[in-house]
């Protein structure tokens, strides 16, 4: 895998784990200093700040609401269920 493309997929694989667990995007800074730390070869060292952690975030996002948006298209009819959303201060 040539250099950039495995610096990509390093940085979006990092991504793509802080937020499926749910974490902040400020551990994308930490998650660097580790994988740096475990000398992963070919460590890409430019773009770990946060606004490029959300960067990934948002290609990620849109790869996903493409291929919601295509499934929709092709679909013969579509379901929708809405529940109740809560704030983070409880209110409705």
């Amino acid at each position: 895998m040539e250099r950039s493309l495995l610096s990509k997929t390093i940085q979006s694989s990092t991504v793509f784990h802080i937020l499926s667990k749910g974490r902040p995007m400020i551990d994308y800074l930490d998650n660097m200093k580790f994988l740096s730390f475990l000398q992963v070869p070919k460590f890409p060292s430019s773009h770990w700040f946060v606004t490029s952690g959300w960067g990934w975030a948002g290609y990620l996002a849109q790869v996903e609401k493409d291929d919601l948006k295509e499934k929709i298209a092709n679909a013969r009819f579509l379901a929708l269920s809405l529940d109740e959303v809560t704030t983070i201060d409880n209110t409705s």
